[in-house]
């Protein structure tokens, strides 16, 4: 193709700057690399999410389990704690 085209419009047909052709195998490769990389970067957010919620999930298990607690009843009647209710401890 390179080689009659040069001949029809007169230019050397081992010189690659002087006609462009689109190599779609390129492209289809570049475009693999950005996906591949764009998936690698959202996977890595989704596990940092995930250890994210995880400790939240845990911190407030530790709360509730630590207010639950025998040897923290007394502090309680004590009065010395304004939430009565779970759900007061959200305010």
């Amino acid at each position: 193709m390179r080689s009659a085209l040069a001949r029809v419009h007169h230019f050397d047909a081992v010189d690659k700057d002087a006609l462009f052709i689109w190599d779609t195998m390129d492209g289809a490769k570049m475009l693999d690399k950005i996906f591949g990389v764009v998936t690698i970067f959202f996977g890595c957010v989704a596990i940092v999410t995930l250890c994210l919620g995880g400790i939240g999930v845990m911190n407030i298990m530790l709360v509730f389990s630590h207010r639950a607690h025998p040897r923290n009843r007394h502090a309680q009647s004590d009065g010395r704690h304004q939430a009565r209710h779970p759900a007061a401890v959200f305010r």
